[in-house]
């Protein structure tokens, strides 16, 4: 068998490969299965790769097999945005390689759509709402839903959470920001960040949470943006969290869960108004749950906030729910199969991407190569694509 001819690229295109990776050489190389005396052979150039083993590492890279070729290495990406999971006096936490992988593509994407929008002669929208720490999160909250248009009549009509879920990303992509949804990234890293870049504005939540979570983390996202501080974020405050980290994940997720179940509308309620104490039966958290469309940690958290319930009351049924949670998750069956391919995309991609990739590609300013690049599908699924964004 004729042996593979070495691939004529500069070796310092490697180096630049793996470090936008996110990949240290010993992870890089058990990920390619080699030797990481053989790839560092290669970085050094002491030796060099095939044209096949190139094609290895843009796969495992995540770079186009073309980039190895260009005559020197463009700039490592850098994370735009901060990180709120830092520890007080630790080191800024790793990003892993599929959290980094997503927060390069979620750039590309709002790249995409600024420049597929310049090509179409249209004006980007612009998002221009700011806000400090030192806003009183409940008459924030307020001003938010003003801003989104959602009142509590309407609130009420969801009647389950993908539907909430659907409406608030829907009310917050209306105002020129986009939402992207993540399913390759664990739920442990992460469960929401935003790219604080304008104008178009990137909030991204985590696909494997449940619908409860990824419309508190939408939210919360959304006053990180406000703050113009975009982040990736756990969302647990954790009183070891540094000091400006801490402040600003208690100020979003206060002005998150302020948003969801306004104090007013919760402390109004006939069966909140007469209630004595600080326990809260399950029935009755359940029926708030219900009634605002938000989970039972939500419904505590602001009871706490406003006074209603202790401390450790609060901790104790948090803790169950977690349990709660983890035992559901442990007990899922394995699915069968997924959604479609068209609503795969809108749902990953968010409706405001998607129309304007199909815009650009129905006024011939993308080949049908770039439109199946920029959703990920064959075109065969574009028509079912473009009715699921009202294009069809």
């Amino acid at each position: 068998m004729a042996k593979s001819a070495e691939a004529l690229i500069n070796p310092e295109l490697l180096v630049w490969a793996r470090r936008c990776a996110g990949m240290q050489l010993r992870e890089a190389s058990d990920r390619l299965r080699l030797a990481p005396e053989k790839l560092e052979a290669w970085e050094n150039g002491s030796e060099h790769p095939t044209v096949k083993q190139v094609r290895t590492l843009a796969n495992v890279y995540k770079q186009s097999f073309a980039a190895f070729y260009l005559p020197r290495p463009p700039a490592v990406f850098r994370p735009p945005l901060h990180d709120y999971r830092r520890l007080l006096g630790a080191d800024e936490p790793r990003i892993s390689p599929e959290l980094l992988l997503d927060i390069r593509l979620s750039a590309q994407r709002r790249d995409v759509c600024l420049e597929l929008l310049g090509d179409l002669g249209e004006v980007p929208p612009v998002f221009h709402v700011t806000t400090t720490i030192r806003r009183k999160p409940e008459s924030l909250a307020s001003s938010l839903r003003s801003l989104l248009g959602v009142t509590m009549a309407r609130q009420q009509t969801w009647n389950e959470p993908r539907v909430a879920f659907n409406h608030w990303r829907e009310a917050i992509e209306n105002i020129g920001i986009l939402v992207f949804q993540s399913t390759r990234v664990p739920l442990d890293e992460m469960r929401g960040y935003s790219l604080a870049e304008f104008p178009q504005p990137v909030i991204v939540v985590n696909r494997k949470d449940t619908y409860n979570g990824r419309i508190f983390t939408l939210l919360h996202e959304f006053t990180h943006l406000l703050l113009r501080a975009g982040g990736v974020c756990d969302l647990e405050t954790q009183s070891k969290l540094a000091t400006r980290e801490r402040r600003i994940e208690v100020f979003c997720n206060h002005v998150s869960g302020a948003t969801l179940v306004p104090e007013n509308d919760l402390l109004d309620l006939p069966n909140v108004a007469k209630h004595q104490g600080t326990t809260w039966g399950e029935d009755l958290l359940d029926s708030l749950s219900r009634k605002f469309r938000v989970s039972r940690e939500v419904v505590l958290r602001r009871l706490l906030i406003l006074g209603r319930t202790s401390q450790s009351f609060y901790e104790q049924k948090r803790a169950e729910y977690r349990k709660q949670y983890e035992r559901r998750q442990r007990g899922k069956a394995r699915s069968q199969g997924g959604p479609s391919p068209s609503v795969n995309v809108v749902s990953a991609a968010g409706k405001p991407f998607v129309r304007v990739v199909l815009e650009a590609f129905y006024a011939e300013k993308l080949t049908t190569s770039d439109v199946s690049d920029f959703l990920g599908v064959k075109m065969q699924h574009l028509q079912p694509i473009g009715e699921a964004v009202g294009m069809g």
